[in-house]
């Protein structure tokens, strides 16, 4: 069993906010020794404690604080807390520097990677996450890709799917549906895949890309097979990869269960942290529904158990001297501050009350939550790891040099 460390320290960043909180967790009382120190270039804040030291990365360079020397607390503590104020001015600049752009607007939201933008820019295939078996291949017909014959079971068309409320929102913003004559709507249901008054209909050649996932006609995906549940699995090691999506008649392929290479390197194929995935399906939810709780079900668990969520914090940045073992993490790191809790309810009970948002999501992504909800708290401090019976816990979110 190993040893609490003698140092461990934690910085914070609110991006509405000029202020950044370092918290110091010590195994024994703060001396008259016990020294807090900025690097040069105002970039890393190092502590000293009986002859330990620890360095972290603050989530934000301190202006005009280069080589400063941090007054502590003169009282003894093991739990050293600093508030430091910023300069008001670019304060997003860390995050905003290599962010997409759309209509010339940088885009400081819930970034994804594999945007319908992105993804007719390039020529690649997407394989299994979990054994590399090819599923599909992205070769576009037209952009800043040169055109050559694309292989089989190619997708040459990419385009983003409208918001899921998108029919909705038709019947409120016109006063009367648009013209639906058979020839218009036929037209752009195999232009667009759905029209004013039709559904989302899949279409061969064209990839429609939701947040989290792939819309396909089924002839385009390749090594992939459907169960009795409609799920859809790796041929070659039998992973879930999606759902059969019979309303749209096509296949519904998970981001987070696919791997992107592409055809000119030789490098081996991409993916990101499904926590990540995790985070923006989050952030989407509570953005369209407007509540910042989220009962969180197993699929394959038919019981009511499973994860009470209060989003409390969406964006944050972080540093802390607390690496997980195998950990690929580097600070300062984007991230959502969430309070969690186990629940269980009885069949047909509210889990609190309408202001939860029940989502359920396969059970590779629930395992992957509960250990990225456990595994989180040993970067916070102790004092902090709790709250009023609620567990704290940081959620890592895609930053802007991730999106391409």
């Amino acid at each position: 069993m190993t040893s609490e460390p003698i140092v461990q320290l934690y910085a914070e960043h609110l991006l509405n906010i000029r202020t950044l909180t370092l918290t110091a967790s010590l195994s024994t009382e703060s001396t008259p020794l016990t020294k807090a120190k900025i690097s040069a270039d105002a970039t890393t804040l190092t502590l000293s404690h009986e002859e330990v030291s620890a360095t972290i990365h603050l989530p934000k360079a301190i202006e005009g604080g280069a080589n400063a020397v941090l007054e502590l607390p003169k009282q003894a503590t093991k739990d050293l807390q600093l508030r430091l104020m910023l300069e008001e001015h670019n304060h997003r600049s860390h995050l905003i520097k290599d962010s997409p752009a759309k209509n010339g607007a940088l885009q400081e939201d819930n970034w994804v990677p594999w945007s319908a933008p992105s993804l007719v820019r390039r020529r690649g295939k997407f394989s299994c996450r979990n054994c590399g078996t090819a599923v599909l291949n992205n070769s576009p017909s037209s952009g800043s890709v040169k055109s050559i014959a694309p292989p089989e079971d190619t997708i040459t068309l990419w385009k983003d799917l409208p918001n899921e409320n998108w029919a909705e929102m038709m019947d409120f913003w016109h006063c009367h549906k648009p013209d639906t004559e058979d020839g218009i709507h036929d037209e752009a249901v195999h232009t667009k895949g759905y029209a004013a008054g039709s559904k989302i209909q899949a279409i061969g050649g064209m990839g429609f890309v939701d947040i989290a996932y792939f819309l396909l006609a089924s002839d385009d995906c390749r090594s992939i097979k459907t169960k009795p549940d409609n799920t859809l699995h790796c041929k070659q090691c039998a992973a879930e990869v999606g759902m059969v999506d019979e309303r749209a008649d096509g296949y519904r392929v998970w981001k987070w269960a696919l791997s992107y290479m592409p055809f000119d390197t030789n490098l081996p194929p991409g993916n990101h942290a499904i926590v990540k995935w995790i985070s923006a399906l989050f952030l989407f939810t509570i953005e369209n529904q407007g509540v910042r709780k989220i009962a969180v079900h197993d699929t394959a668990n038919t019981s009511m158990s499973g994860l009470l969520l209060w989003i409390f914090t969406p964006d944050l940045t972080f540093s802390s001297s607390y690496q997980p073992p195998n950990s690929e993490r580097l600070d300062p790191t984007r991230a959502m501050k969430v309070f969690w809790q186990d629940f269980v309810t009885q069949t047909g009970e509210d889990v609190e009350s309408t202001s939860v948002e029940e989502v359920r999501i396969p059970s590779r992504l629930y395992v992957e939550l509960q250990g990225a909800l456990e595994e989180s708290k040993n970067i916070l401090p102790v004092k902090s790891q709790v709250f009023r019976g609620w567990n704290v816990a940081l959620l890592p979110r895609f930053q802007g040099n991730e999106i391409d």
